[in-house]
């Protein structure tokens, strides 16, 4: 459901254009550019019963940028939380790609073209929209599968961006969708659900940490 394209024929110019970039992986771009080679590094990992816990950083990735990520598998749910810190101003878009249809109650409106970004201009139908802190979305496939996105900006307000990228093979279009926040610092709290038949209640929200004291 969620696609990583993998890599196609190194002739094809598709290779480096899309295939290549890190925007068309479910990641975060930093000011629309790709990342740079480098090795990230696991905190911890753990599982028992129906649940598994893992976190990961990548400070090299982006020069002067600390991203942090934490993916929890509960069930049929996968909750996904980012944080992405910065000492200067940058753009963070937080992708995620998903086969099937794409629908969302965010209006979103036509581009005229697409976003600058290493990767951006090989997809195609840019749409966007303002989605303030939370937002959804969902995707159906036709005898199969659906999958249902809720997420919460803990940090600013965000833009919605959506797109049609290329699957492997490229005949196969994936829609996928970037959550824009621009600043310092970037908190991305996401729930992810399969489905079959009507898509479930999704929601996301944050809640303040009070001390004991």
């Amino acid at each position: 459901l969620a696609e990583d394209p993998g890599c196609i024929a190194y002739g094809n110019p598709a290779h480096g254009g899309w295939f290549r970039q890190t925007i068309s992986h479910n990641t975060v771009v930093v000011d629309g550019k790709s990342q740079k080679p480098c090795t990230g590094t696991l905190q911890f990992f753990a599982a028992a019963d129906n649940m598994a816990v893992a976190s990961a950083r990548a400070d090299e990735a982006y020069g002067g940028v600390r991203l942090r990520r934490t993916m929890a598998l509960v069930g049929d749910r996968v909750i996904d939380v980012v944080l992405c810190e910065s000492e200067d101003e940058r753009t963070f878009d937080w992708a995620y790609h998903n086969r099937g249809a794409l629908e969302t109650p965010v209006a979103l409106s036509a581009l005229e073209k697409a976003p600058a970004g290493d990767g951006y201009d090989w997809a195609k139908e840019w749409r966007a929209g303002e989605i303030g802190a939370d937002w959804s979305a969902l995707w159906r496939q036709e005898g199969g599968p659906g999958l249902k996105l809720a997420q919460t900006v803990a940090e600013g307000r965000a833009q919605l961006l959506s797109a049609i990228g290329m699957g492997n093979p490229t005949k196969i279009k994936v829609p996928f969708v970037i959550s824009r926040v621009t600043g310092r610092k970037a908190l991305y709290a996401t729930a992810l659900e399969v489905f079959g038949g009507d898509a479930p209640e999704l929601s996301v929200r944050s809640l303040p940490i009070r001390s004991a004291s």
